[in-house]
């Protein structure tokens, strides 16, 4: 069973304490690992950055990277925690040129994985923390906007040519099922109806 916190920053701060937010998220961190020690069940705690990550000094050495040190308010939840996951969207963080253009990231061509509405495509997700397996792991994923979809990009060195159409209409999303299904007619869009329609015809077909 999974007990998801969304988010740890707004819990309610306690009375008579120095350091408000820091004293409440160390309680909250504390009792959910003794809780899931006791009754066995896999909490699941979403919590901000600080601004570290923005910092200038970082982005002029091309540190983009997020360290255990960025979590925001307390690092007690870090230190308590088995697996950490961080999301980041490299379109807030990257400065752009003087043409207005993001350029790549990893030799996947930011500026392409963005359409004419300024909709980003395109995440980071960094391992952090890992007690059972490696640490330090970064992947690059495609993003659906509109239905919050993710999946895994191709690795760095091996990026087909279509790949940035197909992340931006949506194809690179559907299931695996319909992936050796032709699909005759094109693609439609992403909004709820059309994706559905999309794969209940590939499926039929």
């Amino acid at each position: 069973m999974l007990v998801i916190t969304d988010h740890i920053g707004i819990l309610a701060p306690e009375r008579n304490t120095d350091n408000k937010a820091k004293t409440a998220i160390d309680k909250f961190s504390r009792c959910m690992r003794e809780a899931r020690d006791l009754y066995g069940f896999s909490p699941v705690i979403v919590q901000q950055m600080n601004r570290n990550i923005s910092d200038v000094q970082r982005h002029k050495l091309g540190d983009l990277t997020p360290k255990l040190s960025d979590m925001a308010d307390s690092s007690s939840s870090s230190q308590d925690a088995d697996v950490i996951v961080c999301m980041l969207d490299p379109y807030r963080h990257v400065v752009k040129d003087d043409r207005g253009r993001y350029g790549k990231d990893d030799h996947y061509d930011m500026d392409k994985l963005r359409d004419k509405w300024w909709r980003t495509y395109y995440r980071t997700l960094y391992i952090l923390k890992n007690s059972f397996e490696a640490s330090g792991q970064k992947f690059q994923m495609g993003l659906q906007p509109v239905q919050g979809i993710m999946k895994t990009l191709p690795p760095n060195n091996a990026i087909p040519d279509n790949i940035y159409d197909e992340v931006v209409s949506g194809r690179y999303f559907l299931p695996d099922t319909t992936e050796q299904v032709h699909v005759s007619k094109p693609f439609a869009g992403f909004g709820r109806t059309h994706i559905d329609e999309q794969i209940k015809q590939a499926v039929t077909e």
